[in-house]
């Protein structure tokens, strides 16, 4: 898999940034490479691309995060449900071994 590298340099150490060749289009290369790539970091400008990057991120995943979270619920909702008629069913079969016991010593 290809991926392209960039780069960012801040005061108080490096970071790297990866990204799989596919995720990003013509347009966005070259923005990066015109507005990102090379440039000398601050502290502050690290903390102020990620803060919008990270609300554009939960912008993203907070409704797919629902829909797991809502996903799990059901999920447990019909283990529960199973387990119910699991236990009915050992129930039920536990009377018929019973009539069936009776009727033969009977």
């Amino acid at each position: 898999m290809v991926e392209y590298t960039i780069g960012l340099q801040c005061q108080r150490g490096g970071a790297k940034l990866k990204w799989r060749k596919t995720m990003l289009t013509g347009e966005n290369k070259q923005w990066i490479l015109a507005n990102v790539a090379g440039k000398e970091w601050t502290l502050e400008e690290v903390e102020g691309l990620a803060t919008p990057l990270l609300t554009l991120f939960w912008t993203w995943a907070s409704p797919l995060d629902e829909r797991v979270r809502r996903h799990s619920a059901v999920r447990r909702a019909f283990d529960a449900d199973m387990e119910r008629v699991k236990d009915r069913v050992k129930k039920v079969e536990e009377d018929l071994k019973k009539i069936s016991g009776d009727r033969r010593s009977g």
